[in-house]
C-alpha cells in the first residue's frame, strides 16, 4: 500500500464512522496537512505518509502543523490503517485526551 492508498482508505473508514471527511487540495501552500475530518463540532487534521517508513515530515510541515495546534486543532500524522482506526475512534469519543490548554 502506498500513502495513496491509506489515504483512500482512511477516509473511507471515517465517513463510515460518521465523519465529514475531505482530502485537502492546496497547491498555492505546502506544508498544510493532507485531509481534514470533522466530527459533532470538532475537527481534526492528518498528515499522511507513505507506509513503508521513508516518508517524513518536513520542516514546513511542521511549522503549518505547529501553528494548527496552537490554535487549538489536532494533527496527526499517519503511516499505518490500524493506528488511523484507534486514533479516530479515541478522537471521535474523548473529548478530553485531543484538547490543547
Amino acid at each position: 500500500m502506498n500513502e495513496r492508498d491509506l489515504q483512500k482508505k482512511c477516509l473511507a473508514y471515517a465517513r463510515e464512522q460518521g465523519c465529514f471527511a475531505r482530502k485537502v487540495e492546496t497547491p498555492a501552500h505546502n506544508g498544510f496537512p493532507d485531509c481534514i475530518f470533522h466530527y459533532k463540532g470538532k475537527t481534526l487534521y492528518v498528515e499522511f505518509k507513505n507506509p513503508n517508513g521513508k516518508g517524513k515530515v518536513s520542516p514546513l510541515q511542521q511549522k503549518d502543523h505547529a501553528r494548527l495546534a496552537d490554535a487549538g486543532m489536532t494533527v496527526l500524522i499517519i503511516d499505518d490503517l490500524a493506528t488511523f482506526k484507534g486514533d479516530l475512534h479515541v478522537w471521535m469519543t474523548d473529548t478530553e485526551r485531543w484538547r490543547y490548554d
